[in-house]
């Protein structure tokens, strides 16, 4: 979460459908990141009587006059914030906010609102608040209804309180108001004033599900500061927002406002940028070296050694001679010995412990952490430097002007002694060396050093570092019945970058740790059970997380009669890559973004029965287009028929027909055969005319319709797609082809399949 650091002088709510992109992509991990943090709500009641303080606004029941009602969602009627800087840089901000609820939806979300402050920093008083009924009576909130609250704490150092308050009988048709005043008690960073202000609102929709950025009609903010300050300011649509600027003998008076602003939709893999939402920035700091050097001075004082310490860098040197033996060292001790706990209310959240207090005490959070790791590694000879960082859980924010915008500190540790740089982020727990993951690539980051002028991005990884590899051998039971007659599948997935992180994760924080295992990879084979899960390295820094199992599948397996296997890309997609979660085309508002990139395989053995004859009768395709690349094949072996495939899709930002066209190209693979091999079919010699046999028909056909039975539509489809290939003057195969189709949604293929079907003599049973 932000910190409040450029917090907004009219602050709202934290972009979240930012972390809502992240975590679309994190896949697996979705289920499971909730579990990392533990909500303290003290529970006090706001003491509140309601001062006499002029709004910033004509009253409610003029502003209603002049407005047309709209008829869904809300519409901010105007967002007014006036803010004042004073000669020490601190400023105290009125802000005002009216909005028309127009229908249920959108009651139920204005009806509690939250504004997020740092009260190490900064008071928060609400003004009033008040809500216009239809009918044109004006309500109160009651004092009761308003509290102070502590939010989740997360891995991430904060002091934030939350002011929430709910009002009164909020229906369609009424308007809302309230106003409150925050006043700044301390500076972030001494001689220094920046902050950002948003054009829409952040309103939290109600149970916690992401956000909601509804029209405004009117948006101003005003700013005076001292004459002689200087102020920076960048406008990120200068088409959208106009700029005054007026001054007196003693003050410079900033005027910003836009009017008819568009709501905007937060949709899933959309692109994490600021942009999407428009906003002027402001900062006095001379540059990002003046950021660099408050932050140094915060840093340096605390990299203190003890007795205790010396000998830990002792032991080290002792077995640990290269550069990255050390490194590594220092990350599996701060792993295995300090444990993150946010402890540091009242410090501001930026000035960390000193180093041998951390390692005392055995824990610490992120910047404590970075203060021990950056202290060991200097004594060992090895450079190294924190650095803040804006993480992705704050989408990846543009930052035109010199601030203090970020929510993380690790650790860095430039090229030397023939090894590459290293970002180093230990206050992850048993989190694959070097730490971080996902939730670094692509930042920007500050080095805290005093040659720092700018900042840095932390670099991205390519799409082939962000692999999930699936080993599946497929067993038909033998003759006598094997394994109570069901055919089984052994496997091996093995994970690296976002994949690793994602279900190493679950495994981490999840309760039932087992079950959501299992629940993540349901979607594989959703007509068979997981047995024999078995974890590897979920406890080892140094090593991939590895899941192996067995599937055994719920429909007996005939020895003698034909069966079959089908085996899918899709299989992977609907997994490791949401494809099924995705929009239509035509839903799509928001451009589309994947990111980062990523590869899946599948290496897969079909295996054979002694001396009984398979054969392969479908082959999945190779598929080259400007999104993405399908490699696949298939041998013959002792062991059976083996098949690779190999999906790579790398970092895209798409939208309008762009995405149209990757969609539809992805639904090509979801719709092709894949891998089909047919069981059981006896060898006469003629092995050409194997698949057009009455036995491998009836086979298929039974296949079709177990498939449906069990909710496996694109496994129906694969299947009913060979069959009418191998059979394509069958009624039934076009028939069991279009209930396939049916099934997933392509109807007007289905209603050719039946059409087809019927004037091939099948009738309906």
């Amino acid at each position: 979460m932000r910190l409040g650091i450029v917090r907004e002088a009219c602050a709202s709510k934290e972009p979240a459908v930012l972390k809502a992109v992240v975590r679309a992509w994190l896949v697996v991990l979705c289920a499971s990141a909730g579990v990392w943090f533990l909500v303290g709500l003290e529970g006090s009641v706001f003491t509140h009587a309601e001062p006499v303080v002029d709004s910033l606004a004509k009253p409610l029941k003029q502003q209603k006059a002049s407005h047309v009602r709209g008829l869904t969602g809300a519409e901010v009627l105007l967002r007014r914030s006036h803010i004042v800087v004073d000669d020490d840089f601190l400023p105290t901000a009125q802000v005002y906010l009216s909005v028309a609820i127009n229908d249920g939806e959108a009651a139920r979300d204005y009806s509690q609102i939250t504004i997020p402050y740092n009260e190490y920093y900064e008071t928060l008083t609400l003004d009033f608040a008040r809500v216009l009924s239809e009918r044109g009576g004006l309500e109160t909130i009651k004092p009761d209804a308003i509290q102070i609250q502590s939010p989740a704490q997360d891995n991430f150092y904060q002091d934030r309180k939350e002011l929430t308050f709910s009002l009164p009988n909020v229906r369609a048709g009424s308007i809302i108001e309230f106003q409150y005043t925050r006043r700044d008690t301390a500076a972030i960073m001494p001689g220094a004033y920046f902050a950002r202000f948003w054009l829409h609102w952040w309103q939290g929709k109600a149970g916690g599900q992401s956000s909601r950025l509804d029209p405004v009609i009117r948006r101003e903010v005003t700013l005076e500061t001292p004459r002689n300050m200087t102020l920076n300011v960048h406008v990120s649509e200068p088409s959208l927002i106009a700029q005054s600027v007026t001054q007196s003998k003693t003050h410079k008076r900033w005027h910003w406002s836009a009017k008819k602003l568009g709501a905007i939709a937060l949709q899933a893999y959309m692109p994490r940028e600021d942009g999407i939402v428009p906003y002027v920035s402001v900062s006095t700091a001379a540059g990002w070296q003046a950021v660099a050097h408050w932050a140094d001075a915060l840093f340096e004082p605390h990299i203190v050694l003890d007795d205790a310490l010396r000998q830990q860098i002792a032991g080290i040197e002792k077995n640990a001679t290269g550069h990255d033996d050390k490194v590594k060292a220092v990350y599996g001790l701060i792993n295995d010995q300090i444990r993150y706990v946010f402890a540091h209310v009242g410090r501001g959240g930026y000035e960390p412990h000193s180093a041998d207090a951390v390692y005392k005490n055995g824990y610490g959070d992120c910047k404590d952490q970075t203060v021990l790791a950056v202290a060991i590694l200097r004594a060992l000879g090895v450079k190294a430097y924190p650095a803040l960082v804006a993480t992705r859980s704050m989408g990846r924010p543009d930052m035109p002007l010199p601030s203090v915008h970020f929510d993380h500190m690790i650790t860095y540790i430039p090229a030397q002694a023939g090894s590459d740089a290293i970002w180093l982020d230990t206050s992850g727990d048993n989190q694959l060396y070097p730490g971080g993951g996902v939730g670094l690539e692509g930042q920007p980051a500050l080095i805290i050093r005093p040659s720092t002028t700018a900042l840095t991005e932390i670099p991205n990884k390519g799409a082939d570092q962000h692999k999930a590899h699936l080993q599946l051998a497929f067993q038909p039971p033998s003759k006598t019945g094997g394994q109570g007659g069901s055919l089984t599948a052994d496997f091996t997935l093995r994970l690296t970058g976002i994949y690793e992180q994602s279900l190493r994760s679950t495994w981490m924080y999840q309760a039932e740790k087992e079950k959501a295992i299992v629940d993540s990879l349901a979607n594989l084979f959703g007509n068979a059970e997981l047995t024999q899960l078995a974890i590897n390295n979920a406890d080892n820094v140094w090593q991939p997380f590895e899941v192996s199992g067995v599937w055994v599948f719920k429909a007996p397996w005939s020895a003698r009669e034909p069966e079959s296997i089908a085996f899918n890309v899709s299989q992977l997609l609907g997994v490791f890559a949401g494809v099924y979660q995705w929009h239509k085309p035509d839903e799509r508002l928001q451009p589309f973004q994947v990111d980062p990139g990523f590869v899946l395989e599948a290496s897969v053995l079909f295996g054979k029965l002694g001396s009984d004859y398979q054969e392969l009768i479908s082959v999945g395709p190779n598929v080259s287009t400007p999104w993405f690349n399908l490699r696949q094949g298939s041998t013959k072996t002792d062991q059976g028929i083996e098949v690779n495939a190999q999906l790579s899709i790398p970092t895209l930002t798409l939208d309008g027909d762009g995405y149209a066209a990757f969609y539809r190209a992805i639904n090509g693979l979801l719709d092709e055969q894949g891998f089909l091999v047919a069981y059981n079919i006896a060898d006469n010699g003629a092995r050409a005319s194997v698949g057009k046999s009455d036995s491998a028909a009836d086979s298929l056909f039974v296949e079709i319709r177990r498939h449906i039975a069990d909710g496996q539509f694109a496994s129906a489809l694969t299947a009913a797609r060979a069959a009418a290939k191998l059979n394509p003057e069958s009624g039934e195969a076009q028939y069991l082809l279009g209930l396939a189709q049916g099934y997933n949604e392509l109807l007007d293929e289905a209603l050719m399949s039946f059409d087809l079907a019927k004037r091939l003599g099948y009738e309906q049973p």
